[in-house]
């Protein structure tokens, strides 16, 4: 009997492993960009909760973009890969978030339409 692997078994065998990775290799930076998108859209809810807060204070909403939302949504802040604009209204808001590493899909929250619209 013999003891080991020859070398044409090692090679065949990391052959189909390099066969398996190109395969899934593509799909993992695919969701690994939908999961920064769902960042982006997680963030835009927590804006919109904030936006109600500050209007249940302040009987008006605020608008900014970026970092200059940070003074109104304290104690968060804009994450440095989420670009963020929100548009007050009179009785309304829209946000509009978009994470710069994901996919490129804008997010937009309506509260006059009761949510995402986008």
């Amino acid at each position: 009997m013999r003891k080991g692997f020859t070398l044409l078994e090692l090679l065949v065998s990391m052959t189909i492993i390099s066969v398996l990775l190109t395969l899934v290799l593509p799909d993992m930076a695919k969701l690994r960009k939908r999961s920064l998108d769902v960042s982006a859209q997680n963030f835009a809810r927590s804006v919109a909760l904030k936006l109600e807060d500050y209007f249940v204070e302040n009987l008006s909403y605020f608008s900014c973009t970026n970092s200059s939302c940070n003074s109104y949504i304290s104690p968060m802040q804009v994450p440095q890969d989420i670009e963020v604009k929100v548009e007050a209204r009179e009785t309304s808001y829209v946000i509009r978030t978009k994470h710069r590493r994901g996919t490129g899909k804008e997010f937009v929250f309506d509260s006059e339409q009761g949510g995402f619209i986008r």
